[in-house]
């Protein structure tokens, strides 16, 4: 499965993975699918006030509020929820918990769905799910001219 991630998104979970942070940050990933590519082009965060360095939850409230603040202010009718993303302060891939919240959540869509984690030092663990499995991810990061 091909996971193509605009530069901008991928700048915007760097950016929340800095080593600095003391605790995991989280949110929902936008963009759509392509003839099976799943195409991110932006990373929203949703705040989770409990965070800890080893745990973010996301608050399904606190989460739809985000996606239709910003479905509003986009342009873009198609762009909708695509996955989650989350950072680990320690240099860890995805957890078990992790992926067995992917593969559940994948259940409820008929397309798949994604998770990055981005780590400390800007790396991205990358997995994909549809309907309950995991599947291995391709990662392109598409740089768009201005």
């Amino acid at each position: 499965m091909r996971v193509r991630l605009a530069a901008q998104a991928t700048d915007k979970l760097r950016r929340h993975a800095r080593p600095t942070t003391n605790r995991e940050r989280g949110g929902l990933l936008l963009g759509w699918w392509d003839h099976g590519d799943i195409i991110i082009q932006l990373a929203v965060e949703v705040g989770d006030p409990g965070a800890t360095f080893t745990t973010w939850t996301r608050h399904e409230t606190a989460a739809q509020r985000a996606l239709d603040n910003a479905r509003a202010t986009l342009s873009d009718p198609l762009i909708g929820y695509v996955g989650d993303w989350h950072t680990h302060p320690a240099p860890i891939g995805a957890s078990p918990t992790d992926e067995a919240a992917l593969r559940r959540a994948s259940r409820q869509y008929d397309q798949p769905i994604a998770l990055i984690v981005t780590l400390p030092d800007g790396s991205l663990d990358v997995h994909t799910a549809r309907a309950g499995w995991c599947r291995p991810a391709h990662v392109v990061i598409e740089h768009t001219e201005t």
